[in-house]
């Protein structure tokens, strides 16, 4: 299965209103078994714009409210800015298992599904599945995401 990114519209205009801290804030991963994107990557900007069509994952070793990101860092080269993580987020499903076909990068520093800013979303092109496996996010050399300025 083919995995696409998808930036959401109004991370820009969050990150314009200070709502995003590149340098400084904590970015967390959220699995989703299921998602109905339609319009909501136009319109979404928080968190629970996203759960109200989105179910989180559950399952072993996965916490609701996702997993922190580690050590990451934002860089720019020319007209691209990078957001990256030094570290690919995984769960360990030991004894069970953890399915998702999405994954949901946000800010956390706000505090609330309300007040947490979304950045962007994966679709995994289907649902994987763990089975008393890891299930692991591989950060492409590319980062998390990017945003290119013409």
């Amino acid at each position: 299965m083919t995995t696409t990114a998808h930036a959401y519209t109004k991370t820009a205009y969050g990150m314009g209103q200070k709502l995003v801290n590149l340098s400084t804030d904590t970015f967390k991963v959220m699995l989703l078994s299921a998602y109905t994107v339609g319009a909501t990557q136009d319109s979404a900007q928080f968190v629970a714009d996203v759960l109200a069509v989105a179910t989180e994952a559950s399952g072993t070793g996965y916490t609701a409210g996702g997993q922190t990101l580690a050590g990451t860092s934002f860089a720019n080269s020319g007209h691209i800015t990078t957001l990256t993580a030094s570290t690919n987020p995984s769960w360990n499903a030991a004894g069970g298992s953890l399915a998702a076909a999405y994954v949901l990068f946000f800010d956390s520093t706000p505090g609330s599904n309300a007040t947490n800013p979304v950045l962007c979303y994966w679709d995994l092109g289907g649902t994987l599945t763990a089975t008393n496996a890891t299930f692991g996010l591989g950060i492409p050399g590319g980062g998390i995401m990017t945003w290119t300025v013409s």
